[in-house]
């Protein structure tokens, strides 16, 4: 699981006098998920933690967690999904299980079930390709995972995001694909790991360019599925490639100015993991406080998107259509409910663009969030074209009464 740095998944203890096996890191050993004992203190500690009133639970690693279930025969480890989705809707039926699941995009419905397992899956299929989008300036590759998509069961979703806590895993999308990634992403070793994958953050990655990391923020919230936001990022924040590993990523918030970065009032040297506070990303020029007193802020233009897409809940739940658009840099997704229909394009090219529209409901389409002002406005019917600057967003909607 971490070449490089754990060279086998045994490991000898010494107390014991025997093996132990451990898929992630040695101080992680597995659990024997075949084993009903085992199983019963895990239903001892989801009652326990729903009693203390959480709201549900993220099951990490959750297709090795089948595996392990399975003893290797991942069909014979569903049924574990489904006995604690059981425990869970019995004590609260409000409760989320929310998986990471990172396998074939055929598989995911397995994850789902009939609805009867986890009701929200992490989709790294997707997450995967938007970066190969990002990396060819082209729609295509975000198109294609899309496609390729199964559709989740009623009352489920899939979750996107942009960064985690850990690397950009790129396993899956090919050697070729996955090359161009890191050569664009990535280009220092350091800032690779585990060979497949990419240990920074979305604003490094991106040059520290606005306008590209508002187009990812705009694309995101364009998705079908629930939007999960990584700490920071929504101010641009860097890494620190000094850290080892995942470490990288998971620097404190940066929230001001103020001695480390606001997050703490400790001696700087007593803290366990330390705030950037070198380079264009440091704390002092980077931070929460600065950000809100500048209107156009990265900051401002995610918060505007978020209250957007609070307002227009379609892409949360309903069926989308994939548009038809040139130029190929240009991502369009229509989702239509039963009261308007909301249109959302991102460009994903450095390049202003002219978009040819498919035909398109007549009647004017109101503009809901927009990356600038721009000067046309959209009316249906056919040949409709549009302006998008290079990285730009539009979003409108229409309403059916």
């Amino acid at each position: 699981m971490f070449p490089g740095v754990e060279e086998s998944v045994w490991r000898w203890d010494e107390q014991a006098g025997q093996y132990y096996r451990h898929m992630f890191y040695h101080h992680e050993p597995d659990l024997n998920l075949a084993h009903p004992p085992v199983i019963a203190e895990i239903e001892n500690i989801i009652t326990f933690w729903l009693q203390a009133g959480v709201s549900g639970f993220r099951l990490d690693a959750a297709s090795h967690l089948v595996k392990q279930a399975g003893k290797g025969d991942e069909t014979r480890g569903y049924p574990l999904l489904t006995h604690l989705r059981q425990v869970v809707q019995r004590l609260n039926p409000d409760a989320i299980l929310l998986g990471e699941v990172d396998v074939a995009v055929e598989d995911y419905r397995h994850y789902f079930g009939q609805g009867d397992r986890l009701q929200m899956v992490l989709n790294f299929w997707l997450n995967k390709y938007l970066y190969l989008s990002l990396a060819q300036q082209r729609a295509a590759p975000v198109v294609k995972a899309l496609q390729a998509m199964v559709t989740p069961p009623d009352g489920c979703c899939f979750v996107n995001w942009l960064r985690n806590h850990d690397e950009l895993d790129l396993e899956g999308i090919g050697e070729r694909n996955k090359r161009q990634v890191i050569r664009t992403f990535a280009p220092d070793k350091s800032m690779s790991v585990y060979q497949r994958g990419v240990r920074r953050r979305l604003a490094p990655m991106l040059d520290g360019d606005t306008r590209r990391i508002a187009l990812a923020h705009a694309i995101l919230l364009a998705l079908p599925g629930v939007p999960v936001m990584r700490y920071g990022d929504e101010i641009g924040m860097g890494d620190d490639l000094s850290l080892p590993e995942r470490y990288a990523v998971r620097t404190p918030m940066q929230w001001s100015a103020a001695a480390n970065a606001g997050f703490s009032r400790a001696a700087r040297d007593d803290l366990p993991v330390k705030p950037v506070a070198s380079g264009r990303f440091r704390y002092q020029r980077i931070n929460v406080e600065t950000a809100l007193r500048h209107p156009r802020s990265l900051l401002h233009r995610v918060r505007n998107m978020v209250l957007a897409r609070t307002e227009y809940t379609e892409p949360g739940s309903l069926p989308f259509t994939l548009l038809t658009l040139k130029p190929d840099a240009v991502l369009g997704l229509l989702y239509r409910s039963e009261s308007r229909e909301v249109l959302m394009l991102a460009n994903c090219s450095q390049q202003a663009v002219e978009v040819l529209l498919p035909p398109l409901a007549e009647g004017y389409w109101s503009p809901i969030l927009e990356d600038k002002l721009y000067q046309d406005g959209l009316h249906g019917g056919k040949d409709a074209r549009l302006a998008l600057s290079g990285y730009g967003y539009r979003w409108f909607s229409r309403s059916l009464s």
